[in-house]
């Protein structure tokens, strides 16, 4: 969550919003690069000269500037939250002139008498994102506390240590196409599931999460039970033995912990989504028969498991009419009308993922109905609380529809722009916000410029801009420049209206944002501008971010946001690393090493 925006309720859609934002701003598709046409030659028949000044950081300008500032920065030393942020950086680039030194520095950290608990921790997940497989003995044996591991730290791994490194085996395990690597990986997690030494549930959940990303191959005619209760003899031979085997996790609620078992169910939700290769429908009818079980009337289960029951669903199901789909809607349809409050929140984004995912068939939108209607019957008639969720899931189920090909609804966007311009509540103006924006609902915007002019909160305000990005109405520009203009004191309204017009390909906002960093002194406004200039990820940039991450007289906090904001401008995956870790899980279900209230956790670091 940005550190401006504080939220004290576990049940506030900010926080479900902070761990899965990425995938709906999708910062590498930003483009703020301007296209200028140069004379002289036309006028010789040669042709007009195209000239393009900023857009996305280039390969050249991160080789020759990022990664040497980076490296040379961290020689100069800063804080534990600076060295972190440079390695993670470093790890998201991918430091091709600089593999080796960066490999050497990451081992180095692995020895448990080098730095500290906080560097000893990132090295293992750093390892994990450059995804080199050079680095598996390492961080199995660590995992593993086996006599590799215990060479590579200097003594027994403690089980935080375990714990990261297992997120960073699963790391690896995610990029990797080598069906042998994927199932050593999976058999070192179950050898740190079932590890009788240690009772850490950290350690325990870190395995599961990880094991989520690491689907195996289908193998045919694979001699597997479904019942729930089987052991499995080898259940990192197919996916079929993988998911036998954590069925019986995920039943035995008198054998294992009930924190593990919630993160059971997001793996096996994660391991259907994956749909490898030959899956059948079975496995996912199986899988969801258990899952929707687990939600019902007399199957007593801990919160925490039917909390994270309903997000797996979310995952794997779609808007066809399979049977296990159907089962699914009338399982997350039972849920926001019956759960708890946090159960109904989380089956309003289920619903919306999966009512919006296309199926298979003559009709694979024919289940969108449905969760529409429920949606919005929840905005309308739910209770304060569940309003904004449902509003913002609506906006989900918007944008996953446009992504998919499926039909809006003119009325529902109608809907929405009504209830944004009569909210006067700071939650729901948020959230309304966002919701026409995912949609991106274009005559939105006079309704969302309203709320960017009259919201009576900084935060209210802040959303109403992002929103206004997401729409994509360029007649938004011109107030967004206004706000950005205004905000040297509010960093929530200065990053969020920045990437806003970054979001809208506005050539002329990092420029705006680098004479508004120039202007202030204000150490939380200047770190959300770097903020936001790392998310857009401009050439123009690029200068100014290094220079303010080598300056040691700098604020430490904007220091270490310049190095953060710096790795995302570089980074060339598609998708963020951590959304592979945040998406469908339950981040309510306590465990330290996932994200914790002193940021140490693998969902609290960028």
């Amino acid at each position: 969550m940005d550190d401006h925006e504080k939220v004290d309720d576990p049940g506030a859609w900010q926080l479900w919003w902070s761990f899965n934002k990425d995938p709906y701003l999708r910062y590498g598709r930003i483009n703020t690069g301007e296209s200028k046409t140069l004379g002289g030659d036309f006028y010789l028949g040669k042709g007009e000269r195209i000239r393009t000044i900023g857009g996305r950081a280039s390969l050249a300008t991160i080789q020759g500037k990022v990664v040497p500032g980076i490296l040379a920065a961290m020689k100069d030393g800063g804080s534990n939250e600076f060295m972190r942020g440079a390695l993670l950086a470093l790890a998201k680039i991918g430091a091709e002139k600089s593999t080796r030194n960066l490999e050497f520095t990451l081992n180095w950290f692995l020895d448990g008498d080098n730095g500290n608990q906080l560097m000893n921790f990132t090295a293992p997940v750093a390892l994990g994102i450059l995804a080199n497989k050079d680095s598996y003995e390492a961080l199995a044996g660590l995992a593993r506390d086996d006599e590799m591991g215990r060479k590579v730290y200097g003594r027994k791994v403690n089980d935080p240590m375990r714990a990261f490194a297992t997120y960073g085996l699963g790391l690896i395990g995610s990029h990797t196409t080598d069906v042998n690597m994927r199932r050593r990986i999976v058999r070192d997690l179950i050898a740190c599931l079932e590890d009788e030494d240690s009772d850490n549930s950290d350690l325990k959940v870190a395995a599961m999460t990880a094991m989520g990303l690491v689907p195996l191959e289908v193998v045919e005619n694979d001699m597997v039970c479904f019942c729930g209760t089987c052991k499995v003899a080898d259940p990192d031979t197919s996916l079929g033995s993988q998911v036998t085997y954590l069925l019986r996790y995920f039943t035995s609620d008198g054998e294992y912990d009930a924190t593990v078992r919630a993160h059971t169910a997001t793996t096996l939700g994660r391991l259907i989504e994956a749909q490898p290769e030959g899956m059948s429908a079975r496995l996912k009818e199986v899988v969801t028969q258990f899952l929707v079980d687990s939600l019902g009337k007399y199957a007593r289960q801990p919160d925490d498991v039917r909390r994270s029951a309903v997000l797996a669903l979310g995952l794997i199901g779609d808007a066809d009419k399979d049977k296990a789909d159907v089962w699914i809607r009338n399982a997350l349809t039972r849920s926001v009308r019956r759960g708890d409050p946090i159960e109904k929140r989380f089956a309003l984004i289920s619903l919306a993922r999966s009512g919006a995912r296309k199926g298979t068939g003559e009709d694979p939108f024919s289940g969108t109905a449905t969760a529409r209607k429920e949606l919005l019957t929840a905005i309308s008639r739910g209770k304060q609380s569940i309003r904004p969720w449902a509003a913002l899931a609506t906006g989900i189920l918007g944008y996953h529809l446009r992504d998919e090909g499926g039909q809006m609804d003119p009325s529902v966007d109608h809907a929405l722009r009504v209830a944004l311009g009569r909210a006067k509540k700071p939650d729901e103006v948020g959230a309304l916000a966002l919701a026409v924006g995912l949609r991106g609902d274009h005559e939105a915007a006079e309704n969302l410029i309203g709320q960017l002019e009259k919201a009576k909160t900084e935060d209210a305000r802040s959303y109403a801009s992002l929103g206004l990005g997401l729409a994509g109405d360029l007649s938004a520009i011109e107030p967004l420049q206004e706000a950005l203009g205004g905000a040297s004191k509010e960093p929530l309204l200065a990053s969020r209206s920045g990437l806003a017009l970054g979001l809208l390909g506005n050539t002329e906002v990092v420029q705006a944002l680098l004479d508004t960093l120039e202007d202030t002194e204000d150490a939380s406004t200047r770190k959300s501008i770097v903020q936001a200039l790392g998310y857009i990820g401009d050439e123009r940039s690029i200068d100014s971010l290094v220079a303010i991450m080598s300056d040691v007289n700098e604020d430490k906090e904007v220091r270490t946001q310049a190095v953060v904001a710096l790795g995302y401008a570089a980074d060339r995956a598609a998708l963020n690393w951590r959304s592979k870790i945040a998406s469908g899980v339950n981040y309510l279900a306590q465990s330290d090493m996932l994200t914790s209230s002193d940021g140490s956790g693998i969902l609290d670091i960028e």
